[in-house]
């Protein structure tokens, strides 16, 4: 059994739970740590529900963790899968411990500048997903990601859904990076499911979109969903929101 101490980043429903994600920290000495870029993806061996972290420990003394938080996790193996290579075995045995939470600001040191977020043109796919074969020709190398975007929008939408045969409320983001823009990514981020979860359209209703309030000064954790679906493809997710100011780490 190994302990590894995280601050969290990506904080995402799942099927059966929580995707929990982040880069691990050392301590320091003091209230200091080390930060590093090293990126740890605890999952459980639920495959039926594909490694999703239950309640039991994404809670902490009653309270949902938060993005930022400090985080120390019992771990069995590093257990990569296709497409995500950060995963591992949680050991179910070992509760989780808090250690309090970084400030928003910590989260521009953790910050990545990579050329693209998983931009998969050559097979034809749309910018929310990535193909199998992008998969297989070694182009996956990480699947989570910290960015900085331009124009973040959220888009709402309450259509019918022919295979489910009903209404289905959808929340995606777009945004620009790089010079490219992104769009129909899905947002699980929890905090910022509850505070648009009032604003969808009616049934039928035109999609209405949402920018936040404070402009550019937020950051993403996007990540990459294991293979899904008949293509085996990999769904791009908003899976952590970070803004600038802290407002949205407060405690509820």
């Amino acid at each position: 059994m190994k302990k590894k101490t995280i601050v969290v980043l990506a904080n995402s429903y799942k099927p059966g739970g929580r995707c929990i994600a982040g880069k691990e920290v050392t301590k320091a000495g003091g209230n200091q740590w080390n930060l590093s870029h090293t990126w740890i993806r605890p999952v459980s061996d639920n495959s039926a529900h594909h490694g999703s972290v239950s309640e039991a420990f994404y809670q902490i003394d009653g309270q949902d963790i938060y993005l930022m938080d400090i985080v120390t996790i019992g771990l069995r193996d590093h257990s990569p899968e296709p497409g995500q290579p950060e995963n591992w075995l949680i050991d179910t045995s070992v509760p989780w411990v808090s250690h309090g939470h970084f400030e928003a600001s910590i989260c521009a040191r953790l910050l990545e500048s990579p050329q693209d977020v998983w931009l998969d043109q050559q097979h034809g796919t749309s910018t929310a997903e990535v193909s199998l074969q992008y998969e297989q020709h070694g182009m996956i190398t990480d699947s989570l990601k910290v960015i900085q975007p331009q124009n973040l929008q959220f888009h709402l939408s309450n259509d019918y859904n022919e295979y489910e045969g009903r209404y289905k409320k959808k929340l995606m983001a777009s945004f620009l990076y790089n010079g490219q823009e992104y769009s129909g990514l899905s947002v699980t981020d929890p905090i910022i499911r509850r505070i648009l979860g009032r604003q969808f359209p009616a049934e039928g209703a035109d999609e209405i979109i949402k920018p936040l309030n404070n402009g550019d000064s937020y950051w993403l954790c996007v990540s990459l969903s294991p293979r899904f679906g008949g293509q085996n493809k990999h769904y791009k997710l908003v899976a952590g929101v970070i803004d600038q100011s802290g407002y949205l780490l407060r405690r509820q």
